[in-house]
């Protein structure tokens, strides 16, 4: 529990700030760390009497004699849950080192604290990443009950609807040190609601069970904009949200559409998309890069700028030719004139379905080209 490591620090740090010689020993009185390192891996029988009996051991010049190998000092247990793991000894005339013994001790169970703890957090994110990437990788033959059993120290469990989530930072470089601190604050802020787990460097994902629709939208407000440990800030961040699904076989199509609905956010972008909502244009991302640009080449050049203001009004007032007319602040007739010159252009009627779900399609694929960012030249 007391490690080499730890205890080399511990007295790194005091022995600096307080100017004496400290040691740290083992549960069986053995040191583990001295700024007399030919002392490392000598039993001191002092401290064996401070850890047997968990009270503070005087060393007096008088009394030295009755401890092999012991220097005139302090020895105090170190506690940590109750039980007495080890003991701290500093060098000195007790009189002189006792006002500084407590301190030393109590620095020793505080990092000894802080140590079981990030080896417990680290331990739940390790399930967490374990369980996360089974299920969204495919294939698992694990049930709900084996899932959820595994998951019972975490205090969580895995119920339906199930739906995934993928945060990405904006900015890729920010360093493994930001993604962790991250990571962490997203695992307390989603804590009972979702599994979090970290992907790749940039990029978190965001396993929510049982969860309403409102409740995720809610939860998820705010995530575009945090600060590198997770806190509110003006770094951007992306989030895509996977439709919801009932059973956990299903859950790598939730993690493919938060990641396709990504795509349609411009680079450096920010923001909350949900597949739900952009489902169409998800889809549209998915089409060979060969047939968008066939596809673009034969309707671009018929739909100047004009004429795709007047569709995109169009679609957006539900085909209904009098609102959008309104909304763009032409007249009715002039409308009209808009859209029998394209479909005079295109040969598509932008009033019947078909013709009109076609220009909305070359709408979206143009929009999308327009969004990606230039190839340098070579």
């Amino acid at each position: 529990m007391l490690t080499k490591e730890l205890a080399e620090w511990i007295v790194g740090e005091t022995m600096e700030r307080l100017n004496r010689n400290i040691n740290l020993f083992d549960g069986d009185g053995v040191v583990l760390a001295s700024g007399d390192r030919e002392r490392i891996g000598q039993v001191h029988e002092a401290a064996r009497e401070a850890i047997r009996h968990n009270k503070t051991c005087l060393v007096e010049e008088k009394t030295r004699t009755r401890w092999k190998g012991t220097q005139v000092g302090i020895n105090l247990p170190i506690v940590y849950d109750g039980v007495v793991v080890g003991a701290v000894g500093i060098t000195g005339q007790p009189e002189d080192v006792k006002p500084f013994g407590e301190l030393v001790k109590m620095t020793a169970e505080l990092m000894l604290r802080q140590q079981q703890s990030e080896l417990q957090r680290n331990w739940r994110q390790f399930v967490a990443d374990r369980v996360t990437d089974e299920l969204l990788e495919g294939g698992t033959a694990a049930t709900p009950a084996d899932i959820n059993g595994r998951l019972r120290p975490l205090s969580f469990a895995l119920h339906p609807p199930y739906q995934v989530a993928t945060v990405r930072a904006a900015r890729p470089d920010r360093g493994g040190e930001a993604d962790a601190r991250l990571l962490q604050s997203l695992s307390r802020r989603f804590a009972g609601m979702a599994l979090v787990s970290q992907r790749q460097a940039g990029e978190w994902t965001i396993l929510f069970a049982r969860q309403t629709p409102d409740r995720v939208k809610r939860s998820l407000e705010g995530l575009s904009s945090l600060g590198a440990d997770g806190s509110p800030g003006n770094e951007p961040f992306v989030v895509g949200v996977g439709g919801r699904v009932d059973e956990l076989r299903l859950l790598p199509d939730s993690r493919r559409e938060s990641q396709a609905i990504l795509k349609l956010v411009p680079e450096e972008g920010s923001g909350i998309v949900y597949y739900e909502d952009r489902v169409w244009e998800a889809v549209i991302a998915e089409i060979s890069p060969a047939s968008k640009r066939k596809l673009i080449d034969s309707y671009l050049p018929h739909l100047p700028p004009k004429a795709r203001e007047t569709l995109d009004c169009l679609f957006r007032c539900g085909l209904n030719m009098a609102v959008a007319a309104r909304e763009l602040g032409i007249h009715r007739n002039t409308m009209i004139y808009r859209l029998e010159q394209v479909k005079s252009a295109t040969g598509c009627n932008p009033q019947h379905f078909r013709d009109a779900l076609t220009l909305q399609l070359v709408l979206w694929l143009i929009k999308q080209e327009s969004s990606q960012p230039e190839e340098a030249p070579e």
